[in-house]
């Protein structure tokens, strides 16, 4: 059930970046997202831990996927006037769990390393900032931002 439904998952997501609706593109999606509904079964089965995504787990992701087209464009104008002016500098900042899409980081489990990944995915995914590390013993979450906190200069 659960590769079938990534597998769906998938040959949609090939789908919508292909930007094209052939035959080709059609057989091409069905085929990459089979072997890769085949490979995130095989992802979550290696190593000492198993990974297990629960839909719930996932809502961060969708929250940071609907953010990334603004985001996008506030960095890009930022850069842009980095390029110019020549005032931007990253910082490294830590971030609470709580702040960084509810990342469990004191459980352990299948399902909690699951969350755990989706939400260092969606704290990654926009283009300001990027996971450094995580902090079990403090429980925070380390990242690298371009663009200041907010509130300061």
């Amino acid at each position: 059930m659960e590769v079938g439904l990534s597998w769906f998952v998938l040959t949609g997501v090939y789908l919508g970046l292909a930007g094209s609706l052939s035959a080709e593109e059609v057989g091409a999606a069905v085929i990459c997202g089979g072997l890769g509904a085949i490979w995130v079964r095989q992802l979550g089965r290696c190593g000492d831990h198993h990974l297990m995504i629960r839909p719930a787990a996932l809502k961060p992701l969708l929250t940071a996927l609907a953010r990334l087209p603004g985001e996008t464009l506030r960095v890009g104008l930022r850069l842009l006037r980095a390029v110019v002016r020549g005032d931007v500098a990253g910082e490294d900042r830590a971030v609470q769990p709580a702040q960084a899409a509810h990342c469990p980081l004191n459980e352990d489990g299948p399902q909690t390393a699951g969350t755990r990944a989706v939400a260092v995915l969606a704290a990654s995914l926009s283009p300001d900032t990027y996971v450094l590390r995580l902090e079990r013993a403090r429980g925070r979450i380390c990242v690298h931002a371009i663009l200041p906190a907010e509130g300061s200069a």
